[in-house]
């Protein structure tokens, strides 16, 4: 099993989460610089931070604020949640707190098995939890859940901690270094939570960005830069005129320029209106990570000119 640092994953799953939550949540994190090392699947450790945070959107419908937390800390924290029970042992501590309303119960803090019904309203926010549950506990962790009422739910993933050599530490973070270039790029998404994030990892990778709300404000910028774009990246469907007609335009403007549409709309359905066939352009599905946007990028960037 490789190991893991959860700073790394919730860096790379940044954008997505903004996705998730949506512009009426405001996403913030407290994340443990020196934090230790998990044993654990990458994509199991993914799909419970992806649970535990939609959990939390879905409890404020009318906004708030979900805060990400990580932590080092030993098993004293949680034998307090547990009475009568010792828990030995170091642990890496995953929490996501939410300004919901919270949940009505007699206990302020228990496991997480005896209530996760109870602290979710629908079968889909139950399923969820469950599936935390199950990864945390075979990963050989446990799960807290904190309720306030009226003030919010904090859940709490204790997953055992590892010791890591310097030599692994360096060619772990050597490997998260993201592609970059320096050509100039121009990002079309009507998103502020997107476009924003999405242009500030752009520009970490050295590229010259330009970011637009929209087609006309794309063509403006367009108008007035004398230098190249090398590339187009834009949402498919936006008010007014659509990526595929911005891109029609800009290319025969700019021949040279690449083109890569993204879209949250599943790609069958984008072909059934269609908009575009995601088989023959390249095409970003969302929510995508910091990293296969910097790789997909690159990657149409380097595609051989005919």
């Amino acid at each position: 099993m490789p190991f893991l640092n959860i700073n790394d994953l919730i860096a790379a799953q940044r954008l997505a989460m903004a996705e998730w939550t949506g512009a009426r949540i405001r996403l913030l994190t407290d994340l443990d610089p020196k934090l230790g090392y998990i044993r654990a699947d990458r994509d199991q450790i993914g799909r419970v931070l992806e649970c535990l945070v939609k959990n939390a959107r879905d409890s404020m419908p009318s906004g708030g604020e979900l805060t990400i937390e990580t932590a080092n800390v030993n098993g004293n924290e949680i034998s307090s949640l547990v009475h009568k029970k010792r828990i030995p042992g170091s642990f890496v501590m995953l929490a996501v707190r939410d300004t919901g309303r919270g949940v009505d119960l007699d206990a302020p803090a228990c496991l997480l098995e005896p209530i996760y019904t109870a602290a979710s309203s629908g079968q889909d926010r139950q399923a969820c939890l469950s599936v935390v549950d199950t990864i945390v506990k075979q990963s050989g962790g446990h799960i807290a859940v904190l309720i306030e009422p009226g003030r919010g739910t904090t859940i709490k993933a204790y997953l055992p901690r590892f010791q890591k050599s310097q030599e692994l530490a360096d060619s772990s973070k050597a490997a998260l270094v993201l592609p970059g270039g320096f050509e100039t790029i121009l990002l079309v998404e009507d998103e502020l939570v997107v476009r924003s994030i999405s242009s500030r990892v752009l520009r970490d990778c050295g590229y010259t960005v330009f970011a637009a709300g929209h087609s006309e404000e794309a063509l403006d910028i367009v108008r007035r830069h004398r230098g190249p774009i090398h590339l187009l990246l834009t949402d498919v469907v936006m008010p007014k005129m659509g990526g595929r007609e911005l891109a029609d335009q800009l290319t025969r403007a700019r021949p040279g320029t690449r083109v890569l549409y993204m879209s949250g709309y599943p790609s069958s359905e984008v072909m059934d209106r269609g908009i575009l066939n995601p088989d023959d352009v390249p095409y970003l599905a969302k929510p995508f990570t910091l990293e296969s946007l910097a790789y997909k990028v690159r990657e149409v960037l380097d595609i051989p000119e005919n």
